[in-house]
């Protein structure tokens, strides 16, 4: 509920704000990605006016955190910094754009990393990651996506807030998110698809049998031949 997300994210906040020591086991890491994730997941629900108070007061930790060693929380710190930006522009353009300025850099260092001590894996997504990241931050630009779900339908996210909605929602349902997508009224109201579309059985047995399509035929043809058949008398008593 509303009333609990303050008392949630201040919980969830612990857990990534925590220093990873030396030798900090991947473990670790996977916790404070994961705590920062859903924390940024409750921040889409947030008004504008606290998103950007969340990013003025989160600036220097996630700083810091954008120069983790682990890939997955630099990505993760990186949306959660699109995030509020992108809500926060909606209530002030130019204090937000002043916040993040200062993290730009090092934003695009991430964009183009080369080091080699990296796999080539975790190279190749966080360039990715955090190219559209900086497409959102320093040029401005929303994020876009389309996916496919059904042979009739798309998806099409148009926010950093929707994209993180949707990744939380595919770790849950896993290979069941097409079908969700489809059928799910829930699911379908959070992404704005409107009410679930008929299926194909359905359309096909909602047309009528061949037996009821002749009877329709002949009663049509019975009227017409009736019709006809008054008019023609009409004529005759003119004459």
């Amino acid at each position: 509920q509303p009333e609990d997300y303050d008392d949630i994210m201040n919980s969830l906040e612990k857990v990534f704000t925590l220093k990873a020591g030396a030798n900090a086991p991947e473990d670790f890491y996977s916790l404070q990605t994961a705590s920062i994730s859903a924390w940024t997941l409750l921040s889409t629900l947030l008004p504008s006016s606290r998103a950007l108070e969340s990013l003025e007061s989160h600036l220097d930790l996630f700083e810091n955190l954008l120069e983790a060693a682990n890939v997955d929380l630099r990505i993760a710190t990186g949306e959660a910094l699109a995030v509020l930006y992108e809500s926060g522009y909606d209530h002030d353009e130019d204090a937000v754009t002043d916040l993040v300025d200062i993290l730009i850099p090092r934003l695009q260092e991430l964009s183009k990393d080369s080091h080699k001590y990296r796999s080539k894996k975790d190279r190749k997504e966080q360039k990715s990651s955090f190219r559209d990241i900086l497409k959102t931050v320093e040029e401005g630009d929303e994020y876009y996506e389309k996916v496919g779900f059904s042979k009739r339908e798309t998806l099409e996210i148009t926010s950093w807030a929707m994209k993180k909605q949707y990744d939380h929602i595919c770790k849950v349902l896993a290979s069941g998110m097409n079908l969700h997508l489809s059928e799910n009224e829930l699911i379908r109201s959070i992404f704005g698809l409107g009410a679930p579309m008929p299926s194909l059985s359905e359309m096909q047995s909602s047309r009528p049998s061949k037996h009821e399509r002749q009877h329709a035929n002949q009663m049509a043809f019975k009227w017409r031949t009736q019709t006809r058949g008054k008019n023609r008398d009409k004529r005759s008593a003119v004459v």
